[in-house]
């Protein structure tokens, strides 16, 4: 008991001494203030005084205190990040509706300068309509002018043949007249010498009275004898008249028989016209179809059968109302053929057109010198043409054949067969108006010129305008002016594409381009027959 009551004392004492002692002391400031500003948070650290105890309940205040600070810190700059992403943020979609608004003003500057253009090309389109109109109506007047002429001389030359008409008629009216006077005068003098020899007369007549009598008895005498005669020549005249119905039979068959060969022999040249006709429509192998041969026929034959139809068809011969047209057809295709240089040539196009008509070739339209186009026919290209050389022959494309490939011109002052005739793409040169380029249009002085033709020195062509009311030429290379779209053109020197040399199509665009070194790299798009488009240089266009 007593070791048990030493033990529960020593605890006691030591539990009083673990004890904290029980102070008495007034509020203190706290160690840690915390100061709110706008925007921010600022903890303040205030030192402790010497007398304050560094633990106890107040150190846990004091820490507690310092962990609120932290976090509002924390806060705080939190704060401040979100307010500077939302400044950055506000400020790239400031950024981005600036590039914006400048992308739009480029997008609307372009957009003006590509209305301008468009406006420039029209106007330029405009001029040369205008320009084609004006020599349109120039060529109305000139033609109206010359019909004028031709009406007032034909009318000249009328009253000229009538006043020489009423001449002569005068003059045979005063021959006749005096022919008249004159008969009479001859008249009245043969009955005066009749009364005066009237009385001899008289006595010679009764003696021809008596003569007559014997005459009449030997007259009668003569007709018994005669009428023996005439019953020997009926029989002899019957016979003669069996024979001449006989021979009138005869000649009536023969004239019938040939009445039938030359109804057979017309129907025979109507046929032939009509197949000669339908032959020009039968598209590949026409010329030789005109000639009623093949493709494989030699040159003898080809000879043959133009001399052959020639006779049969030849507009003197034969009454056909279209026998001319096939006259001309047949001469055509034999000037074509009869050459081994023209026929390979025209069998060399006559397959280029079968192989784009073919369902495997593309498909496409024919592209063809519109008509009214003035063009200029050079005769150095044609074989047919070589007696023309040397002559500058003008004229206006009224049709184009797309069976034979041939255009039909009318020859500006040339009467013969109204002036029309029938001639290859190939010997035509477009006389249309270009517009000059850069350099040339300043050194010229003018933009719109016309093309007269094609010198060949070195790819140049020669045009014409008017400077200060004087016409003046120049030459100038395919560089220098931009051909009008619609134009028709020829392909040729393509080295990328060589089949597509020889080929015809449509100027559809024109872009001027020019690449890093300042080279003219410049193109037009061509539109061809076949329906393909390809682009080409400007060296490269035929006109």
């Amino acid at each position: 008991k007593k070791a048990d009551s030493k033990k529960a004392d020593s605890k006691k004492a030591d539990s009083k001494k673990a004890a904290p002692k029980k102070v008495t002391r007034s509020p203190k400031k706290p160690l840690v203030e915390v100061k709110q500003a706008e925007g921010s948070i600022e903890v303040v650290r205030r030192a402790a005084s010497d007398d304050e105890p560094s633990d106890g309940p107040t150190s846990e205040a004091n820490r507690a205190l310092e962990e609120k600070g932290r976090r509002a810190m924390e806060k705080g700059r939190l704060a401040r990040e979100r307010a500077l992403a939302e400044s950055e943020k506000k400020a790239e979609s400031e950024r981005r509706l600036a590039e914006e608004a400048r992308r739009k003003a480029e997008l609307a500057r372009e957009e003006a300068l590509a209305k301008s253009d468009r406006e420039a090309a029209r106007e330029r389109q405009r001029l040369i309509n205008l320009r084609r109109q004006m020599d349109k109506e120039a060529k109305m007047v000139a033609e109206a002018e010359r019909k004028k002429e031709k009406e007032l001389a034909a009318l000249g030359a009328e009253r000229q043949r009538k006043a020489d008409e009423e001449r002569v008629r005068q003059a045979q009216e005063k021959v006749e007249e005096e022919a008249r006077q004159q008969k009479q005068k001859e008249d009245e003098e043969a009955r005066r010498q009749a009364e005066q020899d009237e009385a001899p007369r008289k006595a010679e007549l009764a003696e021809e009275e008596a003569l007559a009598e014997s005459a009449r008895l030997a007259e009668e005498e003569k007709k018994a004898a005669e009428q023996r005669r005439i019953a020997e020549s009926v029989k002899e005249i019957a016979e003669t008249e069996l024979m001449r119905q006989k021979d009138k039979d005869e000649k009536a068959a023969q004239q019938r028989q040939k009445d039938e060969e030359k109804a057979k022999r017309e129907k025979e040249q109507d046929e032939l016209v009509e197949a000669v006709m339908a032959a020009t429509k039968s598209g590949r192998g026409a010329f030789y179809a005109v000639l009623g041969l093949t493709p494989e026929a030699s040159g003898a034959d080809v000879k043959k059968s133009y001399k052959t139809r020639c006779l049969r068809l030849h507009p003197d011969k034969c009454r056909h109302e279209r026998a001319g047209e096939a006259f001309r057809a047949l001469s055509h295709a034999y000037d074509t053929l009869k050459c081994p240089e023209g026929r390979a040539e025209y069998d060399k196009r006559d397959a280029a057109r079968a192989a784009a008509a073919s369902p495997s070739a593309a498909k496409g339209t024919t592209v063809s010198i519109p008509a009214g186009q003035c063009v200029t026919i050079v005769t150095n290209r044609d074989r047919r043409l070589e007696h023309l050389n040397g002559l500058n022959l003008r004229g206006t494309v009224q049709s184009y054949s797309a069976e034979t490939g041939q255009y039909t011109v009318k020859v500006d002052d040339c009467s013969f067969n109204d002036g029309l005739i029938l001639i290859d793409a190939g010997s035509l040169f477009q006389n249309i108006t270009v517009c000059l380029r850069g350099l040339m249009a300043q050194k010229l002085g003018v933009f719109l010129v016309t093309l007269d033709g094609y010198l060949g020195e070195g790819g140049s062509y020669q045009v014409s305008f008017s400077d200060r009311g004087r016409a003046r030429t120049a030459a100038v290379r395919p560089a220098h002016f931009i051909v009008p779209n619609g134009t028709v053109v020829r392909l040729e020197g393509l080295e990328s594409r060589p089949d597509y040399n020889m080929s015809y199509g449509a100027v559809m665009g024109w872009t001027e381009r020019f690449d890093g070194a300042g080279e003219d790299t410049s193109y037009y798009e061509v539109h061809l027959s076949g329906g393909e488009r390809v682009n080409v240089k400007m060296a490269n266009v035929c006109l």
